[in-house]
């Protein structure tokens, strides 16, 4: 028989111990408390089991007396599984006691076998319930010798039952609220980042019947859950349309998040995407949510997708599959609801038949393609993006331009547009950095095919000597392009007017851009 006086202390001391511990220390607290009891009751085994709202149980903590053998799975013979007698008993209410396995009715004779199969001799299970749905159960299991459980120690024992419970509800509770902090916090972090990099809102500028056809498209696909994959050349548009896609769709109201593939190296991409638990690899010294945790329940985009890695594309498969994954460094399998918007500029199809993209991808990205019609085939929409790109950049850089000169607005309706609708918006912005009055003062050289002639500001129009201009590669004209804007930015990458920021890209996305199109900062004069 345990002393009343000795038991009492015990459960005020746990009670006090449970009550003031956080919520990462809970779990801990509980396993000390159940050896604790164990060895105050002398007996071999306590087992705490929770349970979900059908009243299913599952092993949360449990002492085992060294030596005997740990406890089963929930619901093998002789644990209060659901379809068994046990069960049956805890679910309604009712406190089960044996001194010893014969006085287990016939209708246990499963649980019987099973219990002697394990050496137990007596036991007490005690169903927790709230409002007639059992929550928690606390099992009592002597091994060694029989143990006669008296009516004072059921009641005591109900009560730290409930103390438990009580504690096990509060840790996931903190938990819940702790986690959902700090994925507010992690998104209030992207979307501030977000609104600090430049940009031109999300506004899709034009009337042409290519861009109509486009945003038909969107209205059709936009309503699902459908993956989206935009395609087109560098420039055309593709995450202003990846916003529209979010924007018409029943998850406008949460987060679009962003990943560009071609700008992290294969070794942060996965972290990236799926996050990491601390320790998972050097320089991990916190768990990390990954951009998938960010759009939950939102719109994924990723940019380049042609440029991701083999081994990553395996397992975004999987989460656009199954909705799982894992963090870096982690065996805990997540869950996740995000749209995915894709883009590329890249053959994905050709990619795929020559083994440089998953072919099983790209079909499952392939479902609903957009395609994104270049700028040199939308002229008509030249004009109202021009006047556009001149009022927002006046506010941003300062200028007072109010009209376009006729010569200026005709060398920009004669050239192809290499780099679309962004290289127009970098030669806006040049022209209009270098303007000093109400009218836009524009130079044929601004554009990246070098062209030469008088400017427009001189008043002449500039295509009379404009030839045609030279076919370029994708990459030359982006390289010429991305060369103009530094030079116009007196080489600044960071701080007021760089060109990272005209060119509406992180700074650190320059320069792996410079450097893979070999581009580099010309020595100052000796």
């Amino acid at each position: 028989m345990v002393d009343t006086g000795i038991y009492e202390r015990v459960v005020t001391e746990l009670s006090a111990r449970l009550i003031g511990a956080q919520h990462d220390d809970v779990a801990p607290e509980i396993e000390a408390a159940l050896e604790r009891i164990a060895r105050t009751l002398q007996i071999d085994e306590v087992s705490f089991f929770s349970g979900d709202e059908e009243g299913r149980l599952a092993m949360s903590f449990a002492f085992v007396k060294p030596g005997l053998e740990p406890p089963r799975a929930l619901g093998a013979p002789g644990h209060p599984g659901r379809g068994s007698w046990l069960g049956q008993q805890l679910r309604e209410g009712h406190t089960v006691t044996f001194s010893s396995l014969e006085e287990l009715p016939p209708p246990a004779d499963a649980e019987r076998q099973a219990l002697a199969g394990r050496g137990v001799k007596s036991g007490l299970l005690i169903p927790l319930l709230d409002r007639q749905t059992l929550r928690h159960v606390i099992a009592f299991f002597a091994h060694e010798q029989r143990h006669t459980f008296t009516a004072g120690q059921v009641s005591r024992l109900r009560l730290l039952g409930d103390l438990l419970g009580a504690a096990v509800h509060r840790q996931r509770s903190d938990r819940s609220i702790a986690e959902l902090t700090a994925r507010l916090q992690d998104e209030n972090t992207y979307l501030r980042s977000e609104l600090a990099a430049p940009g031109d809102g999300h506004r899709i500028v034009g009337d042409s019947l290519a861009l109509e056809a486009v945003l038909h498209k969107v209205e059709q696909v936009a309503s699902t859950d459908a993956p989206v994959l935009l395609l087109g050349e560098t420039g055309t548009g593709k995450e202003l349309f990846a916003h529209a896609v979010h924007d018409a769709s029943r998850r406008s109201e949460r987060s679009l998040v962003k990943v560009n593939c071609a700008a992290l190296p294969a070794t942060l991409i996965e972290s990236e995407l799926f996050g990491h638990v601390k320790g998972a690899f050097t320089g991990a010294t916190t768990d990390k949510r990954g951009r998938f945790e960010l759009a939950d329940g939102g719109t994924l985009f990723l940019d380049e997708i042609g440029d991701m890695e083999l081994s990553v594309q395996s397992r975004l498969l999987r989460v656009l599959q199954e909705g799982e994954y894992e963090p870096v460094g982690s065996a805990e399998t997540r869950t996740v609801d995000a749209r995915v918007v894709a883009a590329t500029n890249r053959d994905l199809g050709r990619a795929a038949s020559e083994g440089r993209f998953r072919p099983d991808l790209f079909y499952r990205l392939n479902v609903f393609p957009i395609e994104l019609p270049p700028l040199r085939d939308r002229k008509e929409d030249v004009e109202p993006l021009v006047r556009h790109f001149v009022e927002r950049g006046n506010q941003r850089l300062g200028r007072a331009v109010e009209t376009i000169p006729a010569p200026a607005l005709d060398l920009l309706l004669h050239y192809d547009w290499p780099g679309n609708v962004r290289e127009l918006q970098n030669v806006i912005d040049r022209a209009l950095i270098v303007s000093r009055g109400v009218e836009l003062e524009l130079e044929a050289s601004f554009l990246a095919s070098g062209a030469s002639g008088p400017t427009a500001a001189q008043g002449v129009s500039a295509v009379d000597s404009l030839s045609p201009p030279p076919l370029l590669t994708l990459a030359e004209a982006e390289r010429r392009h991305i060369l103009s804007v530094l030079q116009a930015c007196q080489w600044r990458i960071n701080g007021d007017g760089n060109a990272a920021e005209h060119l509406e890209v992180h700074p650190s996305t320059l320069r792996h851009r410079m450097k893979k199109l070999g581009i580099e900062r010309p020595d100052p004069p000796a």
